[in-house]
C-alpha cells in the first residue's frame, strides 16, 4: 500500500496537477497529466495545476508548493473551497497567453457555470491552454488528436457569457428541468399577458410577437453553450434522433392535436 502511495505521489509530482486537496480524486488528471509531459517535451513550457483549499499566498507558499525557479511555468493555483484562482507566467512564457484570453479560459472553465466534476473542468481548461501554447509554439500535440477543445473565441460561446446571456445560461445549468418548464410561462407572462392586461389586446399582440422571438434567442444561445459544454452527449442524441427520425415523424403527425393540447395546457397558453 505504501509503495502504490509513493508511486502515486511521484506520478503527481511530474506531472500538471499536483493535488494538495483531499477531496480531488487523481484519476481525473490522468488526461491532463499526459498533455502537460507532451507539451513540455516539445515547447519546453510547465504547464502546471496545483488544487488546494483555503490557501493564504504568500512568498513561503509558493516556494513550498510550486518551487522558486519557475521561468517557463504558466501555473494555475485553485482554491476549491473559496473559489479563487491565482495565475502566474514566468519570464519564458509571457507571451504565449494573452491576459484576457488566460483569465476567461480560467474563470470561464474552472469556475463558471460549465458544469462538471474538478477534474472535468481541469481537463477543458488544460486542453485549451495547452491547444493555444502549442499552436502559438508551431508544434502538434498528439495527446490533443481526440480531444475536444472549446471553442473559447466564438463569438456565439463568447456571448454566453456576457450580460444577462450569462444569468441565463447560470439558471438553465443550475436545474434544466425546471427552467424549461418555467422561463417560457414567465416570459409569457411578462411579455404578453401584462401589457395584454395594461394596455390593451393590440399591445398583448404585439407582446405575443416578440415573445416568439425572444425565446427563440434565447434557446439559440442555451444551444450553443450546451452543444459545447456536452458535446457528447449532444452528438449521441443527434444520431440517435436521425435514426429514429421516421418514427418521430409519424408520432408528431399521428399525436398532432393530442401534443398541441398537452403544450398549450402545460404552458397555460391559449389554443
Amino acid at each position: 500500500m505504501k509503495a502504490l502511495t509513493l508511486g502515486v505521489v511521484t506520478l503527481l509530482l511530474f506531472s500538471g496537477v499536483e493535488s494538495k486537496s483531499k477531496t480531488s480524486i487523481f484519476l481525473n488528471f490522468q488526461t491532463v497529466n499526459r498533455i502537460t509531459s507532451e507539451l513540455e517535451a516539445k515547447t519546453g513550457v510547465r504547464l502546471r495545476f496545483i488544487i488546494d483549499k483555503n490557501i493564504k499566498l504568500s512568498k513561503a507558499y509558493m516556494e513550498t508548493t510550486a518551487g522558486t525557479i519557475l521561468e517557463n511555468d504558466i501555473l494555475i493555483i485553485l482554491d476549491e473551497h473559496n473559489k479563487r484562482i491565482y495565475k502566474f507566467q514566468g519570464k519564458n512564457t509571457l507571451n504565449l497567453l494573452s491576459k484576457d484570453f488566460f483569465s476567461f479560459v480560467l474563470e470561464n472553465e474552472l469556475l463558471g457555470v460549465t458544469p462538471g466534476t474538478s477534474g472535468e473542468k481541469v481537463e477543458s481548461a488544460a486542453v485549451i491552454l495547452a491547444n493555444n501554447i502549442s499552436t502559438t509554439r508551431g508544434v502538434s500535440l498528439l495527446s490533443l488528436k481526440n480531444a475536444y477543445i472549446k471553442p473559447v473565441d466564438s463569438i456565439f460561446y463568447r456571448l454566453t457569457n456576457v450580460g444577462p446571456f450569462k444569468l441565463i445560461v447560470k439558471a438553465f445549468y443550475s436545474n434544466m428541468f425546471l427552467f424549461l418548464s418555467l422561463f417560457p410561462v414567465l416570459t409569457w407572462f411578462l411579455f404578453v399577458k401584462v401589457p395584454e392586461l395594461l394596455l390593451g389586446e393590440e399591445a398583448g399582440e404585439k407582446g405575443r410577437k416578440f415573445h416568439k422571438g425572444f425565446l427563440f434567442g434565447i434557446f439559440c444561445v442555451i444551444i450553443t453553450r450546451v452543444g459545447t459544454d456536452f458535446n457528447r452527449l449532444v452528438g449521441a442524441v443527434a444520431a440517435t434522433l436521425v435514426i429514429f427520425m421516421p418514427l418521430v415523424a409519424i408520432a408528431a403527425a399521428i399525436f398532432k392535436e393530442e401534443l398541441k393540447s398537452f403544450t398549450v395546457n402545460l404552458f397555460g397558453w391559449e389554443d
